[in-house]
């Protein structure tokens, strides 16, 4: 099972969590960074889940962030290339 925090996003890439970036060096992974880690967990025959936690969509400014990212995060649980990003 892969738990996987939103926290660990970078706020400025991908504003879904609760720990928006202090105003220094980004810190965080891409939303790319993130689901090609993912893609690379789920490929394994011993993959069982995946536990997304701390998402939380009031703090991205538009609407269809929340779509980006369950659809790249769904993307690579499921082995199919990345949709493109808008």
């Amino acid at each position: 099972i892969v738990h996987c925090d939103a926290d660990v996003l970078a706020f400025a890439d991908t504003p879904l969590s609760d720990s928006p970036d202090s105003g220094g060096d980004p810190i965080g992974l891409t939303l790319d960074e993130l689901t090609a880690s993912l893609a690379i967990f789920a490929a394994s025959p011993r993959f069982a889940a995946l536990v997304l936690t701390e998402v939380n969509p009031d703090h991205a400014p538009e609407p269809s962030d929340i779509g980006r990212f369950a659809r790249a995060v769904g993307a690579a649980i499921v082995g199919a290339p990345s949709p493109p990003l808008q």
